[in-house]
């Protein structure tokens, strides 16, 4: 409410969109797992790919995700159907634009993620700060995985560090470690920014963190093999940082000292130029658009 307009009517169905689609001359979808079919009952969720939108209304993609590597057969001649109504098409992850070149045939540009189109200086504009006294680690995850609960006890033990969790999973429940609730978007993004460590499997804290320049660990919540498999977007979340090193498996041998101090300098210039050019994009698109 406070740094969003919001349209007055509800769309509770599909349906509903069709049938009232909203009066708008340019329409852009994206960002996290927006075209996953495996979290939509293995099924392409029509609003998400804006086919209510009529025909002579624009039609953009930033970013979206697909969230996994592996695209259903049972879901692709649907999804050649709904791409080829869009006028431009970007995604967040290499390996989703690798299922729509085989979908259209044709690669669309790979983009940052909306968050990273803001520079940490723009984002400070909303931090909140919470009442934390000592250094801290901070931990937001999302998996019961042994050896990310392993690696955290390890972590903690190295630096003498708070631990501070953002309950969630089963680890988050151990009391020794801080717990913090009632923690909106804005005290969020300044923890991250105010942590002497974030250890994550979430690809948005991992974001923020590089973004940012915290020092943190990525850790992978699923394991190789599943169907819903969402590693592939911390895998390319850090290869476009060149921080592929900062990346934690159950591989992985324990490190005997917490490394802290990450080198920022490249990552800082990688995401500026990724930045401006991803903003060109987005801006020619709509510009084009709204001729």
């Amino acid at each position: 409410r406070e740094y969003l307009c919001f349209g007055r009517q509800n769309y509770n169905t599909i349906e509903s969109l069709y049938k009232n689609c909203p009066e708008f001359d340019v329409f852009v979808c994206g960002s996290d797992q927006l075209w996953n079919p495996l979290i939509h009952n293995n099924k392409n969720n029509e609003a998400y790919f804006l086919d209510f939108v009529p025909g002579n209304k624009g039609r953009i993609a930033y970013a979206p995700s697909f969230g996994i590597s592996q695209f259903p057969d049972n879901c692709m001649a649907e999804l050649k159907s709904l791409l080829s109504k869009f006028h431009y098409i970007s995604v967040r992850e290499s390996s989703g634009a690798d299922i729509v070149e085989e979908a259209i045939g044709k690669r669309p540009r790979v983009v940052l993620d909306p968050t990273l189109l803001l520079s940490k200086v723009q984002w400070e504009k909303v931090f909140k700060r919470v009442e934390v006294n000592k250094p801290y680690i901070l931990c937001y995850l999302f998996s019961n995985q042994e050896y990310i609960c392993n690696f955290v006890r390890h972590v903690w033990q190295l630096t003498g560090y708070d631990v501070i969790v953002l309950p969630f999973a089963d680890i988050d429940k151990e009391k020794k470690y801080k717990k913090l609730y009632n923690v909106g978007p804005n005290e969020f993004l300044w923890l991250i920014s105010n942590a002497q460590l974030v250890i994550t499997d979430s690809f948005h804290a991992t974001a923020f963190s590089i973004n940012f320049n915290t020092p943190f660990y990525s850790l992978l919540r699923n394991i190789q093999g599943e169907s819903n498999n969402m590693n592939t977007r911390i895998y390319n979340m850090l290869e476009i940082a060149g921080l592929q090193n900062r990346l934690i498996t159950d591989k992985t041998p324990l490190p005997e000292k917490a490394s802290t101090n990450i080198d920022f300098n490249d990552a800082n210039a990688i995401l500026e130029i990724k930045r401006n050019e991803d903003i060109k994009f987005l801006k020619e698109a709509l510009s084009d658009m709204l001729v």
